[in-house]
């Protein structure tokens, strides 16, 4: 029962031997956001569908060692929040621009750690959301007539070497994310844009919470 998935979440968190085990939990009246609220490492709608990123993620024959950098790592200052960071005065297309980039960068930083280290929690959850953030924006593109970048960040991912390194990570982006938006809605802007930034800034001050959470656990 739902009743009982916290205190299971929790034996297995504090038990040494399994404590970076996955642990999913699903069906019909679990939310994702009920997912994270008891600790677990994700969430899926049936126990088929919870094995996947679990096999996937523990049995990477080409996993990278922690601590790890892909080649072509180096995030350009001009990209994402730091090249927003950078910008005087940024027009409507580079607002665009930079809000996307950090949102594929936040998402591909995410997927990477659910699927190559065994802390998930709540990357598994969140990675998902960067999803929707992306999907948000996309249609500003069109509609303002600006060119939507390439998504290349899967390049620029760092992997972490550990689970409190990984919660810093996570802590560090979003709180740069929400500075970036934070800076843009102080400008002029068009009323669709402002209200997708409001919720992309509301959504990551919640991502970071959850990051800070589980970083106060493991540390």
């Amino acid at each position: 029962t739902m009743g009982g998935m916290k205190n299971v979440v929790d034996l297995v968190r504090s038990t040494p031997e399994i404590q970076n085990v996955p642990v999913i939990v699903g069906g019909a009246p679990v939310t994702p956001e009920f997912a994270e609220q008891v600790g677990a490492t994700g969430w899926a709608p049936d126990a088929a569908s919870a094995a996947l990123p679990t096999v996937d993620a523990t049995t990477s024959a080409d996993r990278p060692a922690a601590g790890s950098v892909s080649e072509d790592t180096a995030v350009p200052a001009s990209f994402g929040s730091a090249g927003a960071a950078e910008e005087a005065d940024p027009t409507l297309a580079e607002m665009l621009t930079y809000a996307i980039q950090d949102e594929y960068l936040a998402r591909a930083e995410y997927e990477a750690i659910v699927s190559r280290t065994t802390f998930r929690n709540p990357f598994f959850g969140i990675s998902r959301a960067e999803a929707g953030h992306v999907a948000l924006l996309e249609p500003l593109f069109a509609a303002y007539g600006v060119a939507l970048p390439a998504d290349d960040a899967a390049a620029r991912v760092t992997i972490p070497a550990g689970a409190a390194d990984a919660y810093e990570a996570g802590v560090a982006a979003e709180i740069a994310n929400i500075a970036m938006y934070e800076r843009f809605l102080a400008l002029e802007l068009p009323d669709d844009v402002r209200s997708v930034f409001e919720q992309l800034a509301a959504a990551s001050r919640s991502h970071l919470d959850a990051f800070r959470r589980n970083l106060d656990r493991v540390t």
